[in-house]
């Protein structure tokens, strides 16, 4: 494995290495790699550059070092819960409360609705649009992965992630990635 190929070719593997140590890395850049370590370099906003090494098996490849890096995040941070909840509880209640608005707790959903959504939109309206910007953002991500040349199963879970997260929370960050391999 060579130093200078694998920044020339595979600079988001390398940044997906770094996101293991350095979720917030913008960039990075492999400084050495040896039987037993490799050294990187990245980027992070408001600290700076930080060095950092990480360990590796003797037979261990440098793609397989980074398929962690390369999966989409599995932990849900605040945003990400916010978003679910809104997606998957709160636009559905409000859909059915502007149907329902004179059935008992519904009244209290239908001024909610009404505060939030003053317009002649419906909350369904709201919700069907929401889950069609997520499903294009989710092929969107299909394609983008796909143009990484990732595994199936990175490719899904970045997929898989877009559609019920949307760009905040999943997207950007293989934008992030596809960008790192096109400055290359």
């Amino acid at each position: 494995e060579n130093v200078e190929h694998i920044n020339k070719h595979l600079p988001h593997y390398v940044l997906a290495v770094a996101w293991t140590k350095y979720r917030q890395a913008q960039s990075a850049r492999l400084e050495s790699i040896s039987r037993d370590k490799i050294t990187i370099v990245c980027s992070v906003p408001g600290q700076g550059d930080m060095k950092f090494d990480i360990a590796r098996k003797e037979d261990e490849s440098f793609e397989k070092l980074a398929d962690s890096g390369l999966h989409a995040p599995s932990a849900f941070g605040p945003l990400d819960v916010l978003i679910t909840f809104a997606m998957v509880i709160v636009l559905p209640i409000l859909s059915v409360a502007a149907d329902e608005a004179n059935i008992g707790p519904f009244q209290f959903f239908r001024a909610i609705k009404d505060t939030l959504f003053p317009f002649s939109y419906s909350a369904t309206t709201i919700l069907v649009a929401a889950w069609l910007a997520h499903f294009g953002e989710g092929f969107y991500a299909y394609k983008t992965a796909r143009s990484l040349s990732l595994s199936r199963s990175q490719v899904q879970s970045w997929t898989f992630r877009t559609i019920l997260l949307g760009y905040p929370s999943s997207l950007r960050w293989l934008l992030r990635l596809r960008d790192c391999k096109n400055k290359a």
